[in-house]
């Protein structure tokens, strides 16, 4: 909340809205869960949504930083991995409108 009512000060954007929380780096683990449900009661605090599209741990993303690259275009990203990160894509694509 702190950084979205800075950037609206320091910017002079009063018409910023919030598109949505992603939680990226996903895991299945125990304090993986209990995170996620503490910021999802946070978001409905603040009347935030969240993606349903979830971008999960994958080395990949690491490797197409090196590779200055895509994700789409990284060396051996399994299919999975791109699959998952275009229908996000395409979840907030869809949220703002483009």
């Amino acid at each position: 909340m702190e950084s979205t009512n800075e950037f609206r000060r320091d910017y002079n954007r009063s018409d910023l809205k919030v598109a949505g929380i992603v939680f990226n780096i996903v895991t299945n683990s125990r304090e993986a869960m209990a995170s996620k449900r503490e910021i999802k009661a946070l978001a409905r605090q603040y009347e935030w949504p969240w993606f349903e599209e979830e971008i999960s741990f994958s080395d990949s993303y690491t490797r197409s930083v090196r590779e200055i690259s895509s994700i789409m275009d990284t060396r051996y990203a399994r299919a999975s991995t791109t699959d998952e990160f275009r229908a996000f894509a395409e979840a907030f694509s869809r949220t703002i409108s483009l």
